[in-house]
């Protein structure tokens, strides 16, 4: 290393921080991340994965001139996020430049403010420097200072998410020790995805707030009614694959095909006993079909379960309780107890949540061609979610 800039480092670095290990992060640091980001090269961005991603832009712009969108999201109240998200967009920025195509492309920031606190539990094992939340004020403040003077022209839509009142999480150096509960600033990040995809806003500042402090409602999220939808049609279809389809599914493979037909008629509507069928139940392609849904299923329930067990900021949003413990003790058939603040009809209610009507809708439907499957479990998969779908 040359002497001169040896020298700049002992005055800019602790001796701690020079010698910090970085493979769980840069450990609340800022600057260190800035330190390390900064020595990214440009042209290094034509090997992977930065090769593939660049290349999936130029795709995306192709050559009638679409806009492609990229966002950047991370957090700013610690080491990673704050000094990667400003060093990856001016980089990408001045690749879109040099490719002439940087007027195609919609450049945004996703930026969490903090939103949880830790403390840190006497002898901890922290291997030498380590994150406090007492410094992530002061660190996002920083991190906003140097966005308005010094990156403000990089992004083309900016999204700010935090939360005043600090959700209390287990302390950890970084890495794989880290396992956060999902919360609910994590939900609108998502939303702020969704809204930079599918939303064209020009010179635009939007603000987003809730009726009451401590709580959430659906009303309190973007574009409620769409979000309300997608996200209950999505809790249906897992809610009734994990109460009843995976049971069934496990009961054909301990009992065989026809006897299972007996008591579900609609079973071969998407699955038959032809040998030379891609849609047997028993083919390896069909239960790995199985076994993805309901590891889809079980996660998204849990995910939402856990949403809902802030202390400090209540969501009410889905009555959780009907998903028991997830290990195969969730209540059967309360599907119609799935939504809070279920305004429909009784009438309603009864056609749509009711589990025989729903399978009897299931053997009756002919399923649209995905991708030239329409059986098996991509087609029963289909079905379920268009035969359950919340109006």
């Amino acid at each position: 290393m040359d002497a001169g800039l040896a020298n700049l480092l002992e005055v800019l670095y602790t001796p701690d921080e020079r010698n910090q290990q970085l493979d769980e992060g840069f450990r609340g640091r800022p600057s260190i991340g800035a330190a390390v980001m900064s020595q990214i090269d440009l042209k290094r961005l034509e090997i992977e994965p930065w090769g593939s991603f660049i290349q999936s832009i130029n795709n995306a712009v192709g050559a009638q001139g679409k806009q492609a969108r990229v966002l950047l999201c991370g957090s700013i109240f610690g080491g990673t996020g704050a000094s990667g998200i400003p060093t990856i967009a001016r980089l990408l920025r001045n690749k879109l430049e040099q490719q002439n195509i940087a007027d195609r492309v919609k450049l945004g920031g996703l930026f969490l403010l903090p939103y949880f606190s830790f403390t840190v539990p006497p002898g901890a094992e922290t291997n030498g420097l380590y994150a406090a939340s007492d410094q992530f004020l002061l660190n996002t403040e920083s991190a906003l200072r140097y966005y308005v003077t010094q990156a403000s022209q990089l992004f083309d839509s900016v999204y700010l998410l935090g939360n005043e009142n600090t959700s209390e999480v287990e302390f950890s150096v970084g890495n794989t020790t880290q396992k956060n509960r999902p919360h609910f600033v994590e939900l609108y990040a998502a939303l702020a995805v969704r809204d930079f995809l599918i939303e064209d806003r020009d010179d635009a500042l939007m603000s987003i707030t809730r009726d009451r402090v401590g709580e959430i409602k659906w009303s309190d999220l973007p574009d409620d009614f769409n979000v309300k939808k997608l996200m209950t049609n999505a809790a249906r279809l897992a809610y009734l694959w994990t109460s009843d389809i995976e049971k069934t599914a496990r009961y054909t493979l301990d009992n065989g095909f026809k006897v299972a037909c007996r008591d579900e008629p609609w079973l071969d509507r998407y699955y038959d006993l032809q040998a030379d069928s891609k849609d047997r139940f028993d083919l390896p392609h069909q239960q790995k079909g199985i076994e993805t849904l309901s590891n889809w299923s079980r996660s998204y329930l849990i995910w939402l379960k856990e949403l809902h067990v802030d202390k400090i900021d209540r969501l009410q949003l889905f009555n959780t309780q009907i998903f028991g413990d997830l290990n195969g003790n969730i209540q059967f058939h309360k599907l119609e107890e799935l939504l809070l603040g279920d305004t429909r009809e009784q009438r309603t209610k009864q056609d749509k949540d009711d589990i025989v009507r729903i399978k009897d809708r299931l053997r009756r439907h002919e399923v649209k061609s995905v991708q030239g499957i329409n059986r098996g479990t991509v087609g029963l998969a289909k079905s379920l979610y268009l035969n359950s779908q919340f109006n």
